[in-house]
């Protein structure tokens, strides 16, 4: 009996000590394990980008035709559209038409340093986006969702313009991955790690890149600047009208284009 007297004690003791260290140790445990799970997604953000193909946004585009819950569920949500449209093109058009068809408002975002001199500024082309969005986007087009699109020059950090007005997410647009992602890797890791180490603490936004339709995936506002210095150098007229609707194609001509 005394030896099974001191075996309890002893089981008992180690118990105790256990106990004790999960008493003592278990909120350090907490923190580690929280930090660690938050440290996991962020790289998973930032390694594994979110890329929503042409036919995907096609396929998502049909759900929503028969599914008017889906449709209920993002009409009051609000998204962020940045990049620099420079200048705006059909392939901008496809991917606003995408995002209008879903959610409830759009900010269609472009960036401006104040202290950077542009050849054609940021409120120029916020103006030809707006002419754009006005001759292809007309709220409740055949009974279909459209969002309200509006247009804001930015100065200062995009990602923090987003959460102030309480944008669920931010859109980039983008030909391919492969085409377009080395450029794009850094807006996304500045998108992902700024907000927790700049601040205001908050999670950051998930951003989201969108590929444009096939058909588009030659046209890039580099190709059309270069055809527009390529024509002013000839002396001559850029021909854009494959590139942009017309409603701002003169407006490009005369703001890339000068001879």
């Amino acid at each position: 009996l005394q030896h099974l007297n001191i075996e309890y004690r002893i089981n008992q003791s180690r118990t105790m000590s256990m106990l004790s260290f999960l008493f003592l140790y278990f909120p350090a445990i907490v923190v580690v394990t929280v930090l660690s799970v938050a440290f996991l997604r962020l790289a998973y953000m930032m390694f594994r980008p979110r890329i929503i193909s042409h036919e995907e946004q096609q396929t998502a585009r049909n759900v929503r035709t028969m599914d008017q819950q889906a449709v209920q569920n993002t009409r009051t949500t609000t998204v962020v559209f940045a990049g620099s449209f420079n200048p705006p093109h059909h392939g901008h058009i496809s991917l606003l038409d995408h995002l209008s068809s879903k959610y409830g408002e759009v900010i269609v975002v472009i960036g401006m340093n104040p202290n950077k001199r542009y050849d054609v500024s940021p409120h120029f082309r916020a103006t030809l986006v707006r002419k754009m969005v006005a001759q292809n986007f007309n709220s409740g087009v055949s009974g279909n969702h459209r969002a309200t699109i509006r247009v804001e020059v930015v100065t200062g950090l995009i990602w923090r313009y987003a959460m102030s007005q309480n944008a669920k997410s931010m859109y980039r647009g983008i030909r391919t991955w492969k085409q377009d992602g080395p450029s794009e890797q850094n807006l996304l890791n500045q998108n992902t790690l700024w907000p927790l180490i700049l601040g205001p603490l908050k999670w950051p936004l998930p951003t989201t890149f969108l590929e444009g339709a096939p058909k588009y995936r030659r046209i890039s506002s580099t190709l059309i600047r270069n055809l527009c210095i390529e024509a002013k150098e000839r002396g001559t007229e850029p021909d854009l009208e494959e590139f942009m609707p017309a409603s701002i194609t003169e407006l490009v001509k005369n703001a890339y284009a000068k001879t």
